[in-house]
């Protein structure tokens, strides 16, 4: 296996040498060969001053600068990208150009990923900035401000595990060069150190559809990660009693043919897979349910009455009214309590209306609801919270402070078959220093 570790420098910056000793201790560990790509410094357009600016002379002398397109294997490449360090979304327009199923890695300070619909049996294409190893050297102007705002010290660690597999992650570091890979924390002065992280993020769960692929990776990271705190998002599918079907009598008569149409098995199923997460975890773990979009159609079937003409759901729905109607409990807590017959120690279902924060990183929404009752897109998710880490989109992103988990389940599913697909499995972390990262699950493995 080949390990590279890609960053980008600017032009006319000097290093920050503690990153760059902490990068160093990182490919030393794990026989990782660092890459730096070369970007503009202060002047975003091609000036005498630009042509002046040149990469720090230690840099030039001692690392590999690559200012040239170069393929990592058959399926990812570092691309001459002609984008400015200046420019806000470093990856507006080249989506277009990760084709081929190619994924793509491009120079910039920022730190930005988004995934392309492949084809309807492929893996989708990532393109993906890489943040700097070289503190920020922009104009004092409206641009430049931006874009010191924006600048991450950090690296994207590419493991080549043959001419067409490969995994990657984000080295996201302090500004005093400290960083963190799968809970093992650099900082370029000491032997590297296992902690446990803050946070297991995981990709949407939907109990009943989750590839039981993933749940096994799951559960080796748990026990090498040993998070304080597991995030679910779409936990409960609602499969049994989904509005989407209700007058599709095809998938209904699958439904009942196959013994998926109950509403109380599905609720049951959940709390198993609870208890088992929490046989998994460590004892001191807090596991915490996000109020998500498919959890809250359970709420949409006892609002509408569904359950009314709906006789296999009637008695178990009708023992759910009067909580709903109270509002005392959350629904599907309530309902996982009556199935199960208890909600697992150590679980919580977090409300709606109440941030749940570490480290600063917003973790208690979804993502599927945005400002003034619009839905949630990155954009306004980054001007709501600041900073978090959100499911509900099944493919994995990173737009500035804002993190996109992937999904757990199955990656063709009755409603995406036929369609490019842009979803990946994965989860998210939240290390000790508050930096994030994701985590992608390929074929049941995440490095």
């Amino acid at each position: 296996m080949e390990k590279y570790v890609v960053t980008t420098a600017q032009r006319g910056a000097e290093p920050n040498h503690q990153f760059l000793e902490s990068l160093q201790t990182y490919c030393k560990q794990n026989k990782a060969q660092l890459i730096i790509l070369p970007t503009n410094g202060r002047f975003p357009s091609s000036t005498k001053e630009d042509q002046e600016e040149v990469l720090d002379e230690y840099l030039t002398n001692n690392f590999k600068i690559v200012d040239y397109d170069l393929k990592l294997n058959n399926k990812l490449s570092i691309r001459a990208l002609p984008t400015k360090a200046q420019q806000m979304i470093p990856l507006t327009s080249w989506g277009r150009f990760v084709q081929y199923d190619n994924s793509a890695i491009m120079a910039s300070p920022k730190l930005m990923q988004k995934c392309y619909a492949n084809s309807v049996q492929g893996l989708p294409k990532i393109l993906m900035s890489t943040g700097a190893i070289t503190k920020p050297n922009y104009k004092d102007n409206s641009w430049g401000t931006k874009a010191r705002l924006d600048h991450k010290y950090a690296a994207i660690i590419v493991e080549v595990k043959d001419k067409d597999d490969f995994h990657y992650r984000q080295l996201v570091s302090d500004n005093k060069g400290v960083f963190y890979d799968l809970g093992i924390k650099y900082d370029g002065k000491s032997q590297p150190q296992k902690e446990s992280i803050d946070a297991l993020v995981m990709g949407d769960v939907h109990v009943g559809l989750t590839d039981p692929k993933v749940i096994e990776a799951t559960n080796r990271l748990i026990k090498e990660l040993k998070p304080k705190a597991i995030i679910y998002h779409d936990l409960f599918d609602c499969y049994s009693v989904n509005h989407h079907h209700q007058d599709d009598l095809i998938i209904q008569a699958q439904k009942a043919t196959n013994g998926k149409d109950s509403l109380e098995d599905e609720v049951r199923n959940v709390g198993e897979y609870l208890s088992d997460m929490v046989k998994q975890a460590p004892k001191y773990a807090r596991h915490l349910i996000v109020k998500s979009n498919h959890n809250e159609a359970l709420d949409r079937y006892l609002k509408e009455g569904r359950f009314i003409k709906d006789p296999t759901n009637l008695v178990f729905a009708s023992k759910l009214m009067a909580n709903a109607v109270s509002e005392e409990r959350d629904n599907l807590e309530y309902a996982v309590e009556l199935a199960y017959g208890r909600i697992p120690d150590r679980v919580e279902f977090l409300p709606a209306d109440r941030d749940y924060k570490i480290k600063g990183m917003q973790l208690s929404s979804h993502g599927h609801k945005g400002p003034k009752g619009s839905r949630g897109n990155v954009r306004n998710l980054e001007t709501s919270f600041g900073k978090g880490m959100f499911g509900h989109f099944h493919s994995p992103e990173i737009f500035r402070d804002i993190w996109v988990v992937g999904t757990s389940t199955y990656l063709n599913l009755d409603y995406t078959k036929g369609f490019p697909s842009d979803w990946i499995q994965g989860h998210g972390i939240v290390h000790p220093n508050g930096k994030p990262q994701l985590i992608n699950i390929i074929e049941g493995q995440y490095r």
